[in-house]
């Protein structure tokens, strides 16, 4: 579960690097996409993922130095 939720974040707080060509970053962009679509491949039960909520939520700010 923790890979899945990972993977989703990672999709969404993608940006493009500062000199970095569109190019680039649209293939890293197709690829992270890939990843996460394969991941949910897998059974996912979205209410666990919307129980977790606000857990993922704290972790995710403390990440990105938020909280």
């Amino acid at each position: 579960m923790a890979t899945i939720i990972d993977a989703i974040i990672s999709l969404v707080c993608i940006r493009q690097k500062e000199g970095e060509e569109l190019s680039i970053y649209e293939m890293r962009f197709r690829n992270l996409r890939d990843i996460t679509v394969a991941q949910l491949v897998g059974e996912i039960i979205l209410h666990k993922i919307i129980g977790r909520g606000a857990e993922i939520n704290g972790k995710a700010q403390k990440r990105l130095g938020i909280r």
